[in-house]
């Protein structure tokens, strides 16, 4: 007869099928939405929420993952004129990098470190010069 599978191997097992379906939805997303749609750094929040979530079966690769992703979206969404959405990218952002930080500190990885060094972004950048965003 099976083993019965304990707690852990469960979570394991679930954060698992999380991360595949997240690939594939962000797959999906950066091939159909625009750079500066608000809706791929909303689906990364979501992402950390469920990291947090799942914080001690989360490895350090997923968390990285995120971090890199966010950072790429939000300096894609900064550096783009959003008149309309400005203020959301900022709140998005710091949420996304909150979620990372402690998803970090409950696995006590040094991880921490590397992701309490990096301020999210929250207004736009000055030395740049912003583009109108199309459409």
């Amino acid at each position: 007869m099976p083993k019965k599978p304990n707690y852990v191997e469960i979570r394991r097992k679930t954060w698992n099928k999380i991360i595949e379906s997240f690939e594939y939805l962000t797959a999906c997303a950066i091939a159909l939405w625009k750079v500066v749609d608000l809706d791929r750094l909303e689906m990364l929040v979501n992402w950390s929420y469920l990291a947090l979530q799942f914080s001690d079966v989360c490895d350090d690769e997923t968390l990285m993952k995120l971090k890199l992703a966010k950072d790429e979206v939000s300096e894609n969404l900064c550096a783009t004129v959003l008149l309309e959405n400005g203020h959301l990218v900022g709140e998005r952002a710091a949420t996304l990098e909150r979620n990372l930080v402690d998803t970090a500190l409950r696995k006590g990885t040094s991880i921490a470190r590397i992701m309490e060094k990096s301020n999210p972004i929250t207004e736009l950048p000055t030395s740049k010069k912003p583009r109108m965003a199309d459409g």
